[in-house]
């Protein structure tokens, strides 16, 4: 073999050995990136069974009064507590996702509360197109907790009878709507 043939093959040689890379490096991705997908599977096909396997850990919410919410743990028995916990989506994996859930439930008592006290039950009218209704929303750029006034259109969420009472709303309860409803400052 002439050493021009040898050039020539060794050169094949490197363009193929290259390409080959180029084919593990997107291999390795695909792979990388279906493991992913198979972590996030296993983890909806637990959510989708419920339950953690007998003699596990897992949380629920207590409930001491009406506005007195606590996480307990658990240990999965298979027993009839556990199966109406898990009926009842009382049954949590993680005891930060309870503690989310228990922090919801109690500022949403504290709104009920709030308002009672503060706007007399107001409720809004939609049929009525020129009366304000008012709630709040959070301004991620700002930082802040915002009024939003409606008249026909419903977003989910509390409406207030006026600006002065969702403004004292939102000095008295906040820190606690933007901690646990849009996750702010965790």
């Amino acid at each position: 073999m002439t050493k021009k043939e040898l050039l020539n093959k060794k050169a094949k040689l490197i363009r193929n050995i290259n390409v080959l890379k180029q084919d593990v490096e997107v291999a390795e991705r695909l792979i990388s990136e279906r493991e992913g997908e198979l972590d996030y599977l296993n983890t909806q096909l637990k959510k989708v069974n419920s339950r953690v396997n007998r003699g596990e850990f897992y949380y629920y919410l207590f409930f001491k009064k009406t506005s007195e919410i606590s996480t307990a743990t658990g240990v999965e028995a298979g027993d009839i507590a556990d199966d109406d916990r898990a009926r009842h989506n009382n049954y949590y994996f993680e005891k930060v996702a309870a503690q989310r859930r228990a922090d919801r439930i109690k500022l949403d008592f504290d709104i009920d509360k709030w308002q009672r006290e503060n706007d007399l039950d107001f409720a809004p009218d939609w049929s009525d197109g020129d009366q304000d209704k008012y709630s709040f929303s959070y301004n991620h750029v700002d930082k802040k907790l915002e009024v939003d006034v409606y008249t026909q259109m419903q977003s989910q969420g509390y409406f207030f009878s006026c600006r002065e009472v969702i403004e004292q709303f939102i000095k008295d309860l906040g820190d606690d709507v933007k901690r646990v409803m849009f996750g702010v400052g965790l």
